[in-house]
């Protein structure tokens, strides 16, 4: 209804229609408080009707009146409880004011939605915002070294008087095999105010033609909060099982945070992880890392370049070696469109990490001596649109990896190739 108007016949029909009450009998202060209505002095109004309530708390017309002013004023709550004291102190009401009180209700209801928890707040937001992408990869290719085979034929055992040499056995040699590979990653990613939250689930599985055994599946779920203020915050798991049986699994907890700078940007990322071996529980361990990463880019390319310290610290004395300290340079390059060929990609990738033990892994290597390891790893991937399309993409890419230590059974090295689809969504 229009208000002014109901407001109106409401001031001036229940006065002289509630229980036969006549404007003889009116009190002098609330005959004011009608008059200043009618001159649109709503505060003078409201506070003779306030005392009218206090001084005639059975004046029945002194409560709707307010319940019309409170809502006048958009104090919506207020106005409720008018009507409610209205309705308890003088039901039954007559036809006409239970009328007007029926059609203040019906305005009243429209700004008294309940107001939903926060966390209702929250779950429409997120329904209303989340976004979803979807990638799928299928790749075939070669590795020279599935089992992690020993680099040398032999090794040597450090005794007290003397030093023997024993030759490795068949299965502690490298064993290569052809592979196939099915990756898929989706993540659901929201934007609340100040936040943004994403859920990712990160799944792949390979299979080694001949060697079963070695057939592998990883799990990475993971979820991240990002703010401006904080960066962003990662919690998720990271689990393998070989031949079908649970082998590894680490808790992840993880910081980034990007600073920019005139030309590039630089990245901050602090990582810990909870190491479990499930069949070499002697392994587990905690590592921790901060990595540091320079990126710059430009139109067709892009560029980046970090340092990694990290910790490995033994959870138990069984831990051979103890704990582990390591450094890392890498570096990583990226080209769009190289050789003007429009959507094709070329990436590079080498990395060079020394590690060191605080204490010896067996006497019977190296004399005792802690164990020294060098890595050096490098990676070219070259990929391009399918067929001319965009949804989908091939790419071939070649991997080497070389590991070096003072004791022999650590040293070895791989080589793989793979060529491989995919698609996002």
């Amino acid at each position: 209804m229009n208000f002014s108007r109901g407001l109106a016949v409401a001031l001036l029909a229940f006065p002289a229609a509630l229980w036969a009450q006549s404007s003889a009998s009116n009190p002098a202060i609330y005959v004011q408080a009608l008059s200043a209505l009618q001159k649109g002095e709503v505060e003078v109004a409201e506070k003779l009707l306030q005392d009218v309530v206090q001084q005639y708390p059975e004046w029945a017309g002194a409560w709707l009146d307010l319940s019309l002013i409170a809502f006048r004023k958009g104090q919506y709550a207020q106005s409720e409880e008018f009507l409610l004291v209205l309705e308890q102190r003088f039901s039954p009401l007559p036809e006409g004011v239970q009328i007007a009180v029926q059609q203040l209700r019906l305005q009243l209801a429209a700004h008294l939605k309940p107001t939903p928890s926060l966390a209702a707040n929250w779950v429409d937001q997120f329904r209303q915002n989340v976004r979803h992408q979807t990638a799928v990869t299928l790749g075939a290719g070669y590795d020279n070294n599935v089992n992690a085979g020993l680099r040398f034929n032999t090794i040597t055992l450090t005794l007290p008087d003397r030093n023997v040499e024993l030759t490795l056995a068949p299965n502690n040699k490298p064993m290569s095999a052809s592979f196939v590979r099915v990756g898929a990653v989706h993540q659901a990613k929201v934007s609340l105010p100040e936040v943004d939250v994403s859920f990712q689930m990160q799944a792949q599985a390979r299979s080694y033609n001949g060697l079963p055994q070695y057939g592998n599946l990883e799990l990475v779920p993971q979820v991240s909060l990002e703010g401006a203020a904080w960066g962003a915050v990662t919690l998720g798991m990271q689990a393998i099982s070989l031949n079908h049986a649970l082998t590894y699994k680490a808790p992840i907890l993880r910081w980034q945070k990007e600073q920019a700078l005139p030309m590039c940007k630089l990245q901050h990322q602090v990582q810990l992880e909870n190491r479990q071996y499930a069949v070499a529980t002697h392994l587990n361990s905690h590592w921790s890392a901060y990595k540091p990463m320079l990126q710059c880019e430009r139109a067709d390319q892009k560029l980046g370049v970090y340092v990694q310290s990290a910790r490995e610290s033994a959870a138990s004395e069984a831990r051979p070696g103890q704990n582990t300290n390591s450094v890392m340079l890498g570096m990583q390059h990226e080209w769009l469109n190289p050789m003007g060929l429009q959507g094709h990609r070329l990436q590079l990738r080498a990395e060079v990490q020394k590690s060191l033990d605080t204490a010896g892994y067996s006497y019977l290597l190296d004399n005792g001596n802690p164990r020294r390891l060098q890595n050096k790893l490098a990676l070219v991937n070259w990929s391009a649109p399918l067929y001319g399309q965009n949804d989908w993409r091939w790419g071939i890419g070649l991997q080497s990896n070389r590991q070096w230590s003072n004791l022999a059974v650590f040293s070895q090295r791989n080589f793989s190739l793979e060529s491989s689809i995919w698609r996002g969504w």
